[in-house]
């Protein structure tokens, strides 16, 4: 039987299908019985549909990418704690 935990990591998939019959079967059991994963999904589903109402920024103008990507003080070998 699945825990909580399994179950939190395979809402995602749950919602896109992307689970195969014996983990969806797992996973909608495991939902019939406890309150906090079906809160759980609902909170996902009630985000992943306000994330879907949202408009993607246009891409910014070529030069504002350019800018974006050149090299910080930051970026600069001598200012890198050591890794």
């Amino acid at each position: 039987m699945l825990v909580c935990r399994d179950v939190s990591e395979m809402l995602t998939d749950l919602t896109e299908r992307k689970l195969g019959p014996r983990q969806w079967l797992g996973v909608r059991w495991h939902l019939r019985i406890c309150p906090m994963c079906r809160a759980f999904l609902a909170q996902l589903r009630a985000t992943s549909g306000v994330l879907a109402g949202l408009e993607l920024p246009a891409d910014p103008p070529a030069e504002e990418r350019a800018l974006a990507q050149r090299p910080t003080a930051e970026d600069s070998p001598g200012e890198r704690p050591p890794g």
